[in-house]
């Protein structure tokens, strides 16, 4: 893909009105993307089923802090007590990662995003929240469902890779849109 992407470049640079080849190498990117997904997917399936001891509110403070540089225009916080020890997959971040880094692209041009932390019984609750319009109908269904069909699928595989790795945790996604 990334060849043919090169190609399509050096078309553009022949061409005056180049409208046409801008929306293709868009969809070029977006099927780039999609491919590095479906390798992290492939990933997570092979994962090592160690845990390892994780105190969260630190943890979650670096992934938050990773997309907050990736989207300076992002206000991104985590709220937590300290000392909330959990045993996670290592690839429990990659999790978390996707869904910090999708409220904040959904969010608008300056979006809000707050993590909040919060022990339950027997589990951890990790809730995101933002200022956006709220998850689609159409994705939230793929997450409860557990399964895509013909005319009920997600637009991409980021979701559904924080979906395989949270259930993996023997841990649920809900998706709420509130005012």
């Amino acid at each position: 893909i990334s060849v043919i992407r090169g190609y399509i470049e050096l078309l553009a640079d022949e061409r005056e009105d180049v409208s046409t080849i801008e929306t293709v190498l868009s969809h070029i990117d977006d099927l780039i993307e999609m491919s590095q997904k479906a390798r992290e997917l492939q990933q997570i399936v092979t994962v090592s089923p160690e845990r390892r001891r994780t105190e969260m509110g630190t943890f979650i403070e670096r992934i938050a802090d990773k997309v907050a540089q990736d989207h300076p225009e992002a206000s991104i916080s985590v709220e937590y007590d300290e000392g909330l020890h959990v045993n996670v997959l290592q690839n429990f971040d990659r999790a978390v990662e996707e869904l910090v880094e999708n409220a904040v692209k959904h969010s608008g041009d300056s979006p809000t995003v707050t993590v909040a932390i919060e022990p339950a019984p027997n589990t951890t609750e990790i809730r995101i929240d933002d200022d956006g319009p709220g998850l689609p109908e159409h994705e939230a269904q793929v997450l409860t469902a557990g399964a895509e069909t013909p005319l009920v699928h997600g637009s991409g595989l980021g979701l559904w890779l924080a979906y395989w790795i949270v259930t993996s945790h023997d841990g649920s996604l809900e998706a709420e849109v509130t005012e």
